[in-house]
């Protein structure tokens, strides 16, 4: 059985000693997953991560009307107002 990947698990001491490893077990898993534990999606490739911060849809405002904001971009937008 696969383990679900977390980004929670970095922050065990047996992790923190082979971060590195850990970073590439994420990016070989997927570039772009749904973290159930933090309840975030996590973008894994430098690509993606450089795609979505180039993306005028995604941004770290706060989102106080979650219904204001597009369908789509909803769960995002409700970790974001949460976040930073």
């Amino acid at each position: 059985m696969r383990t679900t990947p977390t980004l929670l698990r970095a922050f065990r001491p047996s992790v923190q000693e082979r971060l590195y490893d850990f970073y590439d077990e994420l990016r070989s898993a997927d570039e772009l997953f749904f973290d159930r534990h933090l309840d975030a999606w996590i973008a894994t490739s430098h690509g993606l991560v450089s795609s979505a911060a180039a993306d005028p849809r995604l941004s770290s405002v706060r989102y106080r009307d979650i219904g204001a904001v597009c369908e789509e971009l909803r769960p995002l937008a409700r970790v974001l107002r949460h976040r930073f």
